[in-house]
């Protein structure tokens, strides 16, 4: 379901998509609805997960017995319209270090409603963690009173996306943040610019 959904979207947006994906941010969040809270159970559904939609997008039919699921002879259609459909991993935890390097790019758990909680020094040490470079994108969840976008790009971000929550202020004050635009960073290798 969650393939097809993606694909559907990635074509009615003409191939924009970024799929994000990570652990789960509270077993409070999870757990309640009787979904597994362990750390390693959820690390290796996400990796079987992952592995399992990229081959559902390749158009190919896909028989797979997993340890966490089970597909017997499908073919997804439509397929995504990129040819490969980028997969960021969002979150800082050491034990989805591994799955970061291994996708397309990593969407930084850097602010919460008090304010930027990754320097753009945390940012660079994560990103050499990584070890990866070239094709790899780092986004920079961001507050622009409270932290610069240019320091972001200097450690190797490159997207910022301004975090927007009702904690930022009135909703004028919300607004006028949406009206400034998004803070560019480095051209997109992709197509366009990169903007959050």
């Amino acid at each position: 379901m969650l393939a097809h959904q993606v694909a559907t979207l990635d074509n009615l947006s003409r191939g924009r998509v970024t799929f994000g994906a990570g652990l789960g941010g509270s077993t409070s969040e999870f757990g309640k609805f009787g979904e597994p809270t362990d750390a390693k159970v959820r690390a290796a559904m996400l990796d079987e997960g992952l592995d399992l939609l990229r081959r559902l997008w390749s158009g190919e039919e896909v028989t797979h017995h997993g340890e966490h699921f089970t597909v017997e002879g499908v073919t997804l259609a439509p397929t995504p319209r990129q040819d490969r459909l980028p997969i960021w991993i969002g979150g800082n935890r050491p034990r989805i270090t591994a799955a970061r390097a291994r996708w397309d790019g990593w969407l930084a758990d850097s602010a919460d409603p008090t304010g930027m909680t990754l320097s753009p020094d945390d940012i660079a040490r994560s990103i050499a963690t990584i070890g990866r470079s070239g094709e790899y994108d780092v986004a920079v969840l961001g507050q622009r009173d409270r932290g610069d976008p240019a320091a972001y790009e200097g450690a190797g971000a490159t997207w910022w996306l301004e975090n927007l929550h009702d904690k930022r202020g009135s909703i004028d004050e919300v607004l006028a943040l949406v009206q400034q635009g998004p803070a560019a960073l480095a051209p997109q290798r992709r197509s366009g610019c990169r903007r959050g």
